[in-house]
């Protein structure tokens, strides 16, 4: 399959992340309404099992890391889980009464979130905007968290610039990125799927933890812990999604689900309580607090 929205215009690879970035950079939204566009997560009919391990595994890190304090105002980085209904964690803010925001370049994905939620908080919080130059004023927000965002970008130091001028001071910042450590080879997993299907999505590099933390040091933040979630394979993720996607039924997804993915999330959960194994997860996961003036 390969997207298209216009002649010349797609998706983004390796080669135009490293080499072709300012032409790429010119239209990266409507790059990203491809992706959506054409996203198999939409035509999912319910949430994986590898999504639900995912939303288990990154609320139980958020609930150490944030305070249960109704109306904390929240900002999260990107809404492709919002607008593909794929992982969302905006359920988990909102029942604890959390003011829930979003940014996305897209205005495609913006349009699909808004739509997944208007029955459950005010759409408008919901914005059209650049992480590289936020909508949003300084010292607005309690919480800014991403997950899987800001290494789809260059710029990841001005992301994290930013997250940092719109937090009030004593707010926290959250950000997970692909981990070049991953034991199970998430790094190579990428790299190759990128190479066969460059045209489907755009490309995810990924990065050692301590580029993580030189991110949030450099943009000010204090107190820096680093740490790692997700223990599972990435392939297996794919595999996961490509089974739900198409459809499979019968047999073949029992056994699939039963002899393979939940034994291995209950062996992930497992790894997840030995904090050493962390620095080795999917996701390389970095906390910082906004200096208190």
């Amino acid at each position: 399959m390969r997207i298209r929205l216009s002649p010349g215009l797609s998706t983004y690879d390796k080669n135009d992340f490293y080499h072709n970035w300012e032409k790429i950079n010119k239209d990266l939204d409507k790059r990203w309404d491809a992706v959506v566009k054409n996203s198999p997560h939409k035509e999912l009919k319910k949430a994986t099992l590898t999504d639900l391990y995912f939303v288990k595994i990154i609320t139980k890190h958020l609930r150490k890391w944030v305070p249960n304090e109704k109306g904390l105002k929240v900002l999260k980085l990107d809404l492709y889980n919002e607008a593909t209904m794929t992982a969302t964690l905006a359920d988990w803010f909102i029942q604890r009464k959390y003011e829930y925001f979003g940014v996305d370049l897209s205005k495609e994905v913006v349009k699909l979130a808004r739509r997944n939620f208007s029955k459950k908080l005010n759409v408008k919080n919901f914005k059209v905007g650049d992480i590289r130059k936020l909508p949003f004023k300084s010292n607005t927000f309690d919480i800014v968290f991403s997950f899987g965002t800001i290494e789809h970008i260059r710029e990841n130091q001005q992301a994290v610039n930013e997250a940092f001028r719109v937090l009030k001071p004593g707010g926290i910042f959250i950000t997970g990125v692909n981990n070049k450590l991953d034991m199970w080879g998430s790094y190579f997993v990428n790299e190759l799927t990128n190479k066969l299907f460059k045209h489907i999505t755009s490309y995810e590099p990924s990065y050692f933890p301590w580029e993580q933390r030189k991110w949030l040091k450099q943009a000010g933040f204090t107190n820096i812990k680093t740490t790692g979630m997700i223990l599972f394979p990435h392939i297996l993720r794919y595999t996961d999604l490509f089974i739900e996607w198409k459809n499979i039924n019968g047999m073949a997804k029992f056994a699939w689900d039963k002899l393979i993915i939940i034994p291995m999330i209950k062996l992930a959960e497992q790894m997840e309580n030995v904090k050493v194994l962390r620095l080795f997860g999917m996701h390389t996961t970095s906390l910082g607090l906004k200096p208190i003036k």
